[in-house]
């Protein structure tokens, strides 16, 4: 996905969490290797800023125009959720790599040799705003 692809579904997604937040918690994002500051009182397309990706173990800034190879699971990659923007990447830009959660997570814990909490730096989200005063 472009940088600018990248935006737009961050923004999607902030989008559908505020048309009902009690119902769309879940459509928070959360990235590994992409991080932010967000302010949710902000209007929609200004919302993301200092967004980053961590690229040979430096962060640097998102490009809009660079491709960046990302991975999601199939229900977010359908455009659930409120990412609607994934559901809009050509098929000849898809690859399915056919695993279930369990399986990428053990290839995960097995690629690493451990599971543990992210530090800080790595979090997603570095400031955060809430749409209220």
């Amino acid at each position: 996905m472009s940088g600018r692809e990248i935006r737009e579904v961050l923004e999607e997604a902030v989008d559908f969490l505020l048309s009902d937040p009690l119902s769309y918690s879940g459509s928070f994002p959360y990235a590994a290797g992409l991080r932010w500051s967000v302010d949710l009182g902000r209007p929609a397309g200004e919302r993301f800023a200092d967004l980053e990706v961590l690229i040979d173990g430096g962060w640097r800034p998102l490009e809009q125009d660079r491709l960046y190879r990302v991975v999601t699971n199939d229900f977010l990659a359908g455009g659930e959720d409120g990412y609607r923007g994934f559901a809009r990447i050509p098929a000849e830009r898809r690859e399915a790599l056919g695993l279930e959660y369990a399986e990428a997570l053990i290839a995960f814990a097995r690629a690493r040799g451990e599971l543990r909490r992210p530090a800080a730096e790595e979090m997603s989200t570095r400031r955060f705003r809430g749409p209220g005063p």
